[in-house]
């Protein structure tokens, strides 16, 4: 067993921590969006070990019957057995701190059923789990941490790096990053609020879904060279509660095509903003989405 790295916080005198809530809420956001090792924020030993704290991870983090969008089991497993080896190596005093009954008993269950995808193992990547569709619920940074959470899920595919010509069944980094930025923007100072959204390269809807349920846009066109991406963006509008119709719509639209198709019957649907994110991942077919955006160019309205 390869020896556990310090958590974030194990490092900082006590007294320089979070506090345990702050530790929980950022764990459980990075575990919700399948994060998992050393991706995840581990909360000190000093608070694992706990039995009040440890009794709040499970029933706000792993309790099934308070997930809405419960993660793959492969991936609360191999969580589940981290943070179990976390907690037993930060136990100093057996006779005063204990492990947490419901979290082994909820590890054991996982171990004893199979998985989707026919696998017993977190560490086996079959082809089925591998291509499986699973929640991925997002949490949008706000100016502090005590604001509440604003969460979205998308069903995606996080472990298909690339299928059919397209790298469209997961939200990369560069969508993040994106909407991280978008968000920082509040109030009047809004890029998105009561705007016209046209986003390229959709992919799973992520920066869609965003703008309207989180940032308020006045009018979005999805759009995505990729027709089975379409259904996909589509599908996570809807699990989102985004109807489709005067406000937000979808369209399939290939670099190669006229603009005609993004725009209204008269020619005429200026957009306020432009949004894509990882566009081009082949550098053979790097000038054309420059073209394309040139051309949009001239449709948009100017702020």
């Amino acid at each position: 067993m390869s020896e556990l790295m310090l958590g974030p916080y194990d490092s900082l005198p006590l007294e320089e921590q979070p506090n345990p809530e702050y530790q929980l809420q950022i764990f459980k956001r990075q575990y919700l969006q399948l994060a998992h090792g050393n991706g995840l924020a581990w909360p000190s030993g000093h608070w694992l070990k706990d039995v009040t704290f440890q009794s709040t991870l499970y029933h706000s983090i792993f309790k099934p019957q308070n997930v809405s969008f419960e993660p793959p089991s492969f991936h609360t497993m191999r969580v589940l057995k981290e943070l179990i080896q976390r907690i037993e190596k930060s136990i100093t005093d057996p006779e005063e701190e204990e492990l947490s009954e419901d979290l082994l008993l909820l590890l054991s269950s996982l171990i004893a059923r199979p998985l989707r995808g026919g696998t017993a193992s977190p560490d086996c990547n079959t082809v089925q789990v591998a291509q499986s569709e699973y929640f991925v619920t997002y949490t949008v940074p706000g100016p502090t941490i005590d604001e509440i959470p604003r969460s979205f899920t998308l069903t995606e595919s996080p472990n298909i790096i690339a299928s059919s010509g397209t790298t469209g069944h997961r939200t990369w980094e560069a969508s993040l990053h994106l909407g991280a930025w978008l968000t920082s923007f509040l109030g009047e100072r809004s890029l998105i609020a009561g705007r016209r959204v046209l986003e390229l390269g959709c992919g799973t809807g992520f920066l869609s879904v965003l703008c309207s349920k989180i940032l308020h846009a006045a009018d979005i066109l999805a759009t995505d060279g990729d027709h089975a991406l379409v259904d996909q963006a589509r599908k996570n509008l809807f699990l989102n509660g985004v109807p489709l119709g005067a406000e937000v719509n979808l369209q399939a639209f290939r670099w190669s095509d006229e603009l005609d198709i993004i725009l209204d019957d008269s020619g005429q649907k200026q957009w306020d903003v432009v949004l894509g994110a990882d566009l081009v991942h082949n550098i053979i077919a790097e000038g054309v989405p420059v073209r394309t955006n040139q051309k949009l160019y001239r449709y948009m309205t100017m702020q």
